[in-house]
This record gives C-alpha cells, structure tokens and sequence, in this order.
C-alpha cells in the first residue's frame, strides 16, 4: 500500500467508478430512495435501511451510500446514521446527542 504508483491508480479507478456512477440510471433511482428516507427519517441507521430496501441488492445500496456521501448528497456518520445533507460536512464532525 506505501507504492505511490499503486495509490494513485487506485485514486483514478475510484474517480472513473464516481463518474460512472454519476450516469447509472440504479445509483439514481436508489438516490431519490435513500435521500427520501434521510428527509422523512433522519438519521435513518443504515441497517435499517438494507432492510426497508431489501428488495434491492444490499450491494446496490451500499454503493449508492457511498457515492451519494463522496458527491455530497448526504451525510453517513461513522455509526451508519444517513442524514440529507443541508448542513457543511464539517457540521456533523462534532459529536452528535
């Protein structure tokens, strides 16, 4: 992992795999989903959420988690609670009640 050539092709193939995502017609119809429940429940625990959504792959909708964090759409805490993001990320660094 300390080779820089294999840390930047990893950083590229992450940066090709957002932009693809940006045009994935799943990602966008799991988004509408995820960013729906964050309005109407937030603070939705992930897990919770594989499981309102098990209908979908939990593949699916991990990585449309992932994507809608990296591109700013919501925020994920580092205990899996999903909040839309209206708010700075920064806002969510201190410690929540």
């Amino acid at each position: 992992m300390q080779q820089p050539a294999f840390i930047e092709n990893l950083r590229a193939a992450e940066e090709d795999f957002s932009e693809f995502a940006k045009n994935d017609p799943k990602y966008h119809e799991l988004l509408k989903i995820i960013k729906a429940y964050a309005i109407q429940y937030p603070g939705i625990n992930e897990s919770v959420l594989f499981a309102i959504l098990d209908h979908f792959q939990q593949e699916d909708v991990s990585y449309a988690l992932y994507f809608a964090q990296k591109h700013g759409e919501i925020f994920q805490s580092k205990k899996g609670d999903i909040f839309q993001l209206k708010f700075p990320p920064q806002f969510f660094d201190k410690d929540m009640p």
